[in-house]
């Protein structure tokens, strides 16, 4: 069976709408209709946080070998959410380092 079926049944029979899972998943309805009907696949971050949400392991009820194919990778823009995160923590460590500088130079003072 495939994940988007395993994700729609669980989410009727627990009898949860899509608006709040798709709220839960920061999508659209829309755009979590369209994961659950199939026409796109669900992110493997969005299996882990529906295994959350609905207090489920997905992987147990899956019959069939799932392979890497079964989700969609996207690597080099994951790469570049990483490089913005890096960024910015460098920017908030360069932050912190100005104002203790500006703290310890007062405080000699």
């Amino acid at each position: 069976m495939d994940i988007h079926n395993i994700v729609k049944r669980i989410r009727e029979k627990k009898h949860i709408s899509q608006e709040c899972v798709s709220f839960y998943l920061n999508l659209t309805q829309s755009q979590y209709s369209r994961r659950e009907s199939g026409n796109i696949k669900f992110t493997l971050d969005e299996i882990i946080q529906l295994c959350q949400f609905f207090e489920v392991n997905i992987f147990n009820r899956i019959d069939i070998e799932m392979t890497e194919n079964d989700f969609e990778y996207d690597n080099n823009n994951l790469i570049n959410q990483y490089q913005v995160i890096i960024e910015e923590k460098n920017k908030t460590i360069q932050l912190l380092e100005n104002i203790l500088s500006k703290f310890i130079s007062n405080a000699s003072n």
